[in-house]
């Protein structure tokens, strides 16, 4: 039985992929901490945002060029969404927060009886606040528009394919599921964020458009964010 079935194949060659993903890896590799200390956090989200939104429009042009005939939704990715779509992404929503947050924190019960010692929030949560809007809005689009739609990219439609070919397509979807979690560098989170990839994965190559692991993980992290901002 296949989990992840062929989804899409980018038209690309390896090396012009790998030039893609260590595009990403230079956008997205952040140093949070040493840059908090000199920078204002609203100041580095901003400049974050604009990264990931060039790192996807060069994407998308060097994907254009691969296909000049094609529509640029198609390129993309992009198809339209019907009535039922949206009952699908709450369902996978209310599976993913809550399987997540199950497992997160059985994984932190167990580092706490291990006294392995970790972060109980993620960096960039530490700065969800709603009472301050000059660091919360430029936050709030970052993790919750820019990042979700170029990791969706990233991860779900580069990674899992170029894996594929070497490994077939159920090694794929959970490599690039450990490569998603392993790129969010936080131990506490590791494990759900691992689940929560085989989740985006497994409803693209169903779904076969990347609006719907898009939108599920932006809504996921928007509800995640609000979360943490309404609790302070």
């Amino acid at each position: 039985m296949t989990l992840f079935d062929k989804s899409w194949n980018t038209d690309l060659n390896q090396i012009q992929l790998c030039g893609i993903i260590f595009g990403a890896v230079t956008v997205f590799i952040y140093p949070y901490p040493q840059l908090i200390s000199g920078t204002a956090p609203g100041t580095l989200f901003s400049l974050h945002t604009l990264g990931v939104a060039l790192f996807i429009l060069f994407s998308i042009l060097i994907l254009r060029g691969t296909q000049p005939e094609a529509k640029l939704a198609e390129v993309v990715g992009i198809s339209g969404l019907r009535s039922k779509d949206f009952w699908v992404l709450i369902k996978y929503l209310a599976a993913t927060v809550f399987s997540v947050s199950a497992v997160t924190s059985g994984w932190i019960y167990t580092l706490e009886k291990l006294k392995i010692p970790f972060d109980e929030t993620q960096e960039l949560l530490r700065y969800a606040d709603i009472s301050q809007p000059e660091t919360f809005v430029p936050l709030f689009i970052m993790a919750v528009i820019a990042v979700p739609f170029a990791e969706e990219l990233i991860f779900r439609r580069y990674l899992f394919e170029l894996i594929a070919k070497l490994t077939g397509y159920n090694a794929s979807g959970v490599i690039t599921s450990l490569l998603f979690s392993a790129a969010h560098g936080f131990l506490a989170g590791a494990p759900g964020l691992f689940l929560m990839g085989l989740l985006l994965q497994r409803l693209y190559t169903e779904k076969k458009n990347i609006l719907h692991p898009t939108l599920l993980h932006m809504s996921f992290n928007a509800t995640t964010l609000l979360i943490k901002a309404y609790i302070k």
